[in-house]
Formats: C-alpha cells, sequence, structure tokens
C-alpha cells in the first residue's frame, strides 16, 4: 500500500522504495501481519462473512482448546487453536464492545499487573449475559454450533469451560481490589471498544458487570 504523502529519508535523501503488501507473502514476518481479508459488495455482506469466520473459530475453540492446554504435545489441537485465533482476529471490525472496553480499563489499573486476554476471558460470561435481551438470534446460532443443552446458558457454558482448563474466574483472583471497580467503570465509558457493544450500557451497567465477575 502506498501512503499518501511524500516522506524524505535521513539528511533529506531520497527513501528507499520498499515493497508494502496488503496481505503476507510466501510467510508471516512479524506477530499481528495481516494474512486474510474479506471482500464484500457491501458493509453488510462482509460483516455476515465476519460472523460466519467467527462461528467457525468458536467451534474450532471449544472443541481444542481443553485438549491444547491438558496435552501440549498435541500440535493438532494447537494449530486449531491458532486458527481459531487468526479467525478470531479477522472478526475485530465488527467490534470489541463491553468486555474489551472494560478490559482495556482494569489494565489500565497501577495495580495488580493484568493480562488482557486473560481479563477478557473472565468477563465475558457477564458481558454475554448482558447483552443477551439484543442478541438472541446470534446467540441461537452460537448455541447452534456448540451443540448446547436447551436449559444450558451460553453464559454458563462459557464459565463452565473457563473451570474446566483452570482459568481464573473471577476479577478477585486476579488481585484486583474490590474498591477499584467504582474507577473502572467510568474509564470504560471513554474506550472506543464502548461504542460497538451490541447493546448500550452506562456506567452503572457496567459496575453491575465488574460486581458480577468480581
Amino acid at each position: 500500500l502506498r501512503a499518501r504523502a511524500r516522506m524524505k529519508g535521513r539528511g533529506g535523501a531520497a527513501r528507499l522504495k520498499t515493497p508494502r503488501p496488503a496481505l503476507a507473502q510466501g510467510r508471516v514476518r512479524y506477530f499481528g501481519e495481516p494474512v486474510a481479508l474479506v471482500v464484500a459488495e457491501s458493509e453488510a455482506l462482509a460483516l455476515d462473512a465476519a460472523e460466519a469466520i467467527a462461528i467457525d473459530g468458536l467451534q474450532r475453540a471449544f472443541s481444542n482448546i481443553e485438549r491444547a492446554i491438558q496435552l501440549p504435545s498435541d500440535t493438532l489441537a494447537r494449530s486449531e487453536m491458532m486458527m481459531a485465533s487468526l479467525e478470531g482476529g479477522l472478526c475485530f471490525q465488527k467490534g470489541l464492545g463491553a468486555v474489551h472496553a472494560l478490559s482495556h480499563a482494569l489494565c489500565a489499573l497501577d495495580a495488580p499487573a493484568l493480562h488482557h486476554g486473560t481479563v477478557n476471558g473472565v468477563l465475558l460470561p457477564a458481558v454475554v449475559r448482558f447483552n443477551e435481551m439484543v442478541c438472541a438470534q446470534k446467540y441461537g446460532r452460537i448455541r447452534s454450533a456448540l451443540h448446547l443443552a436447551p436449559e444450558l446458558a451460553l453464559a454458563d457454558r462459557l464459565a463452565e469451560m473457563q473451570r474446566s482448563v483452570g482459568w481464573p474466574t473471577r476479577l478477585r483472583d486476579l488481585g484486583v481490589k474490590h474498591e477499584s471497580l467504582q474507577h473502572v467503570a467510568p474509564e470504560a465509558m471513554h474506550d472506543l471498544s464502548h461504542l460497538t457493544n451490541p447493546r448500550s450500557a452506562n456506567e452503572d451497567d457496567y459496575l453491575r458487570i465488574l460486581n458480577e465477575s468480581f
């Protein structure tokens, strides 16, 4: 991709012309280098395609995560988890929502030092419950893809999976102090991910999610 601005190198010399492909060519050279993209005739079709990719990634993750963690030598399970991670990354344009808005605010605390992905997992069940009233159709697709029993709530299945692999399930398990939650909620409201949550949320909603996850 060519830059619009004309820029010079050090000392005013002409800059070297280096290839800047939109996608990795031949091999991936750095973590996060784009390897695929979705092309569609409209935004709605692109989002539908991204949703299908997300469902496929979710199926791969749920089918392989326990084995990949419990038996690290299983390269097939680990490669399926890598593909699930890649597919999740391809769907970022659909928005990251309350999980990431709250996680960003939590990870910005002076203490404790938190891992963004771990915090995402702890928050996910509560956020899924919060969004359920406006995501019934999408949750139905997810439930079908994961073959969930009718009586089992999606959020409960996510929490069950976390426990089965030994992940932390509570913010307090990560060393978060309860008194810090009142500072996290308003910070999350200013995060760009907040704007992409499927259900409108306010500061009180975020505080309830945080307390449920605590």
